[in-house]
């Protein structure tokens, strides 16, 4: 994962081994796993080098996702978010380079944020809401009843909290609803939500 640009899953995939290791078996890390998530959150397996207002909306060009002045910019937006509920919304075309700029992003804040990651499958592909419901997981809290009154449950989450959602011009009714009531005023500061998109894509 991490070797294709898939940083922040790889992260997380650790993280749930780890848990799994934790909840099932009553099992510690071993130090290699423990060392894997280390070298993660630094950023030092395979591709050292790094790559490349949110108080509403802020727009960052994923065309130069591979710059690190735009990996800066893209840190920055999101922590001015922390002062009110806000969306940072990364646009780009496929294949220059998003996912990888969400991975480094996911890395880089790791120390100070908690970053979980959602993301929107081909509609017909997944659930209703999908993104939010790995959101949630992601987090320990439960769907509940249903999908709005779970995303509620974000405000009691520890902050600040960055939700990055993936591919969001392929994002489902239910998934732009929860996101509207994420983004409302009345939210709890402290919470980013990262979306990317294509432009070329969007209806």
């Amino acid at each position: 994962l991490y070797s294709s640009g898939r940083q922040v899953e790889a992260l997380d995939r650790v993280r749930l081994t780890r848990r799994l290791l934790l909840d099932e078996l009553g099992l510690d890390p071993s130090p290699v796993l423990a060392r894997v998530e280390a070298d993660l959150l630094k950023g030092t397996i395979g591709k050292p080098d790094r790559p490349a207002s949110t108080s509403s909306a802020t727009v960052v060009d994923g065309a130069d996702a591979v710059r690190p002045d735009e990996l800066d910019r893209l840190v920055g937006a999101v922590r001015s978010g922390s002062t009110e509920p806000g969306v940072v919304w990364l646009a780009g075309e496929a294949g220059l380079g998003k996912s990888f700029l969400l991975a480094r992003l996911g890395i880089e804040l790791a120390a100070t944020a908690r970053v979980v990651v959602g993301r929107c499958a081909e509609i017909g592909d997944a659930a209703p809401g999908q993104p939010w419901i790995q959101v949630l997981d992601g987090l320990g809290l439960s769907v509940g009843p249903t999908l709005m009154s779970a995303v509620e449950a974000l405000g009691d989450v520890e902050v600040p909290l960055v939700v990055v959602l993936e591919d969001v011009h392929r994002a489902d009714g239910e998934t732009l609803q929860a996101l509207r009531r994420v983004l409302a005023p009345s939210r709890t500061t402290g919470l980013v939500v990262v979306a990317s998109y294509r432009p070329d894509e969007v209806n």
